[in-house]
C-alpha cells in the first residue's frame, strides 16, 4: 500500500488599490492510498470474445495470452502506462472542501488492458452514517477515474472506502478486484 499526504492549495487574491495580493482560503489536507487490484480468475468467454485465449502454464497458474492482432495492439498500447499489482492499482484520495460540511473524494484504477466494464463502489461514514456511491460503468481505456463531492454534516472524521467487491472485467478476461483502498478527513 502506498499512501501519500500533500497539501493541495488554493489561493484566491484579491488585487487592492495597491496592486496588494491576499490569501483567502486553502484547501484542507489531501489523504491519497492506492493499493493493488488483484487478479480473481479469467472470464474465458469475455477473453474469446476479445481475441484472447487462456492458458494453463506448467505452475497451474493462467494467463491470458492475445491471440489476434487487433488484441495484440491493445496489449501494447496499454504497456505504455505503468501500473502495480498483478492486474493493476486502484486509489482513493479524500480532501475537506474549505468553509462547507462537504467533502470531495476521487476514486480510479489503472489496468493492463481495456475493460470491459467495472463495478465500483466507494462508501464514507462518519459517526454511525454512511453514504454510498454507485460508480460502475464501462467500458474504458484501462485508466479511469470519477470524483465527487457530499455533503456529510460535516467534513471532519469523514472515513471513505472503495467497497470490497469492486472490480473491473478486462477484455482478455481477466477478473481484477481493487485491494479496498480507504482514506479519510
Amino acid at each position: 500500500m502506498r499512501k501519500t499526504h500533500g497539501i493541495a492549495a488554493v489561493m484566491v487574491v484579491v488585487a487592492g488599490v495597491l496592486g496588494a495580493v491576499q490569501p483567502v482560503s486553502a484547501a484542507e489536507p489531501l489523504d491519497q492510498v492506492t493499493v493493488p487490484l488483484e487478479l480473481a480468475y479469467f472470464d474465458e468467454a469475455v477473453a474469446a470474445q476479445n481475441g484472447f485465449k487462456i492458458v494453463t502454464k506448467s505452475d497451474g497458474s493462467q494467463d491470458s495470452v492475445p491471440v489476434t492482432a487487433e488484441a495484440r495492439n491493445m496489449i501494447a498500447k496499454q504497456a505504455r502506462h505503468t501500473v502495480i499489482g498483478p492486474c493493476g492499482e486502484s486509489s482513493l484520495t479524500m480532501s475537506r472542501v474549505g468553509g462547507t460540511r462537504q467533502v470531495h473524494f476521487t476514486t480510479t484504477f489503472a489496468v493492463k488492458a481495456p475493460t470491459v466494464y467495472h463495478n465500483w463502489n466507494v462508501d464514507l461514514t462518519r459517526q454511525g452514517k454512511k453514504w454510498s456511491h454507485n460508480l460502475s460503468g464501462g467500458p474504458t481505456r484501462g485508466t479511469w477515474g470519477t470524483s465527487r463531492i457530499t455533503n456529510t454534516g460535516n467534513n471532519q472524521g469523514v472515513r471513505g472506502e472503495v467497497r470490497a467487491g469492486s472490480h473491473a472485467l478486462l477484455v482478455n478476461g481477466a477478473v481484477c478486484y481493487s485491494g479496498g483502498p480507504n482514506s479519510g478527513t
